[in-house]
């Protein structure tokens, strides 16, 4: 077995930590190590995918369990030694059964790699933190899942329950150290103290205090009650990959990668020792459950266990403090062994090697040591009591100011739908100010067609009405438009030349005076003053209808132009009917007008023809009458 390479004091005790025995199974860095609560193994888990459990008999043989398809980052013994859980690169979690035969389940439920591992004080649960940047809890004997914390913004290097398996304190290399309530799986506080990633936590024995160690080689410690930073050290110039806090919370011990393990007494907040032992950065460091052992482990694949001696020296130290009496309770007697149980004295584990002065200088210095303590006690109760009252008026006053910021919350939520309903009220009276002129215009426009609708069916009306003519906004192509001042002159000058094509597309007209067809029904329904705004463009010869066929095409050609002309007036007025069913109304009525008016015609022709074949006939039978008379009267 090899000695270590030193060990340095840095207080002064009766006896220093001395190394136990060492293991050497892994062939590549060994990342983790546990005790057996019962003190008869020691596992570890390295990078070669192996995990080994070492005996404390001197002829055992250690086991080996082969399952892991990556390197072991963590491994831990259940509190009853039954079960060995293992989690590494391959982001599964292993159970082995503690025997021979090397049975497990494998839980599989992260997507990155498992990192640390902390069986629940009854076995029945183990907490997993993972990269990635969850912490899982898993049921042990279903191995089923039962709950996850979210929040990390990075890899979970660390993760622990507290003593009573409510709460889980993790960290991570987003530079956090998080308190998480187990029960509602929500994060109840976090600490931001370091600037660099946080890569192993602990809980102190009782739970009223978790420690951590980060990469910028600090360790602190928060008294989770106030959640205040109480204990800094700076162990190392290097990254603190480990530490692990004794059961009595008196001592902690710390692994780095400086290749240095590192014990603390917390009491004293000073170092008490450092072991130059390893050859390789220390990535794992633990106590056992009794706390008279502690393990570490590293690159070097070496895992040594070492005795820490604290029991011993708390021992002597106590064995001192009994030796003292006072001469009241000694007496003639000499008896020195009944009184010091009595007496309450802090521990004072590593204060050897002292001068002690005769009996009587030690029994008044004990007695006053005594009312110091008295008085200390009685001062301590009064700080107490009053910075108990402070906290409650800390606390009163953080309610009220909840309840003040939720007033003013709700008070700027109310303001803020105030001012979005004023400003949606003086938006629509812009707009409603906006396109009012428009309308009122466009409704001038309405009129105007209309007006122009009814000028073609009684032309003689047309040059008393003339459209109002004006600035502001008009309809085109059904979008309102903004219409120029200047270009009032212009749109009436077309409106003028538009009028004079049509007087001078329906200057030829014929009525009753000047229609060859003036006989029958047909005159007098020119005689009633009815005008037919025909065009005779088209007329044969001297401008004469010879036939009632040339009558019909010549009519079907000035419906042609009636329809020409009526749309060139709807797009003169430059607007698109608002209802297209209204339009085609209106243009089925025009029609059935125009075909009652042609019926008419062809109506009056026939009785025209008919009368004049009548004449005829009348003509002729009054010749051949004569013709007979003449006859006769020759005859005679």
């Amino acid at each position: 077995m090899d000695e270590p390479k030193g060990i340095v004091r840095h207080i002064q005790t009766l006896q220093d930590p001395t190394l136990s025995r060492s293991y050497r199974g892994h062939q590549k860095a060994t990342y983790c190590l546990s005790f057996d609560p019962s003190m008869h193994q020691l596992a570890s888990g390295g990078a070669d995918s192996i995990v080994y459990v070492y005996s404390f008999k001197p002829q055992g043989r250690a086991f080996k369990f082969n399952g892991h398809k990556g390197a072991v980052y963590s491994v831990q013994f259940s509190h009853d030694g039954q079960i060995i859980a293992s989690g590494g690169e391959d982001r599964t979690i292993r159970l082995w059964k503690n025997s021979v035969m090397g049975k497990c389940q494998a839980i599989k439920g992260h997507i990155g790699s498992v990192r640390s591992l902390s069986f629940s004080p009854d076995n029945s649960m183990i907490v997993s933190s993972s990269d990635d940047k969850t912490i899982k809890g898993w049921n042990v004997l279903k191995t089923n899942f039962m709950f996850s914390l979210s929040g990390h913004t990075n890899w979970v290097r660390s993760s622990k329950l507290s003593p009573d398996a409510r709460l889980v304190v993790s960290g991570s290399d987003d530079s956090t150290v998080r308190m998480w309530d187990v029960t509602n799986s929500k994060e109840l506080y976090r600490f931001k103290d370091f600037k660099d990633s946080v890569y192993t936590v602990d809980w102190i024995s009782d739970g009223t205090a978790i420690c951590a160690g980060s990469a910028d080689g600090k360790v602190k410690l928060w008294d989770v009650r106030s959640m205040r930073l109480i204990q800094f050290y700076d162990v190392s110039k290097q990254a603190v990959n480990s530490l692990n806090v004794h059961h009595s919370g008196n001592f902690i011990v710390t692994g780095d990668d400086e290749n240095n393990v590192k014990l603390f007494d917390l009491r004293s907040g000073r170092l008490g020792w450092t072991l130059y032992s390893h050859k390789a950065q220390v990535k794992a460091v633990q106590f056992n459950d009794a706390g008279d052992y502690f393990g570490s482990a590293g690159l070097d694949q070496n895992v040594l266990v070492y005795k820490t001696n604290f029991d011993e020296n708390i021992k002597l130290a106590w064995n001192v403090v009994n030796f003292i009496d006072p001469p009241e309770q000694s007496g003639n007697s000499g008896n020195s062994l009944g009184y010091s149980n009595q007496i309450q004295i802090p521990q004072t584990t590593f204060k050897a090697n002292k001068q002690y002065n005769c009996p009587m200088q030690e029994s008044q210095a004990s007695a006053s040591q005594n009312q110091q303590v008295t008085r200390q006690d009685q001062m301590a109760q009064l700080l107490s009591s009053r910075f108990d009252r402070i906290v409650s008026q800390m606390d009163n006053i953080t309610n009220i100011i909840v309840r003040l910021d939720k007033r003013i919350s709700n008070n700027e939520q109310n303001v803020q739908t105030l001012f979005q309903k004023e400003n949606v009220k003086s938006l629509l009276n812009k707009l409603e100010e906006q396109y009012k002129e428009p309308f009122q215009q466009a409704a001038v426009w309405e009129n105007y067609r209309n007006q122009q609708y009814q000028n073609i069916e009684q032309p003689e009306e047309e040059e008393n009405q003339e459209p109002v003519f004006g600035t502001g906004s008009f309809m085109r192509d059904g979008l309102v438009e903004d219409y120029p001042e200047d270009s009032e002159k212009k749109l009436q000058q077309e409106y003028e030349e538009d009028k004079r094509d049509n007087q001078n597309l329906f200057t030829q007209t014929f009525n009753a005076t000047n229609n060859p067809f003036q006989s029958g029904a047909l005159a007098n329904t020119l005689n009633q003053g009815t005008t037919f705004n025909l065009s005779v463009s088209n007329r044969l010869g001297d401008g004469q209808l010879n036939s009632l066929e040339q009558w019909r095409v010549q009519f079907q050609q000035d419906q042609q132009l009636l329809q020409q002309n009526q749309e060139d007036n709807e797009n003169f007025i430059r607007e698109v009917p608002d209802d297209e069913a209204s339009d085609n109304e209106q243009q089925i009525i025009d029609e059935n007008q125009q075909n009652q008016q042609g019926e008419q015609i062809e109506h009056q022709f026939e009785e025209q023809i008919q009368q004049e074949e009548y004449h005829d006939a009348q003509g002729n039978q009054g010749e051949e009458e004569q013709h007979l008379q003449d006859q006769g009267a020759q005859d005679q």
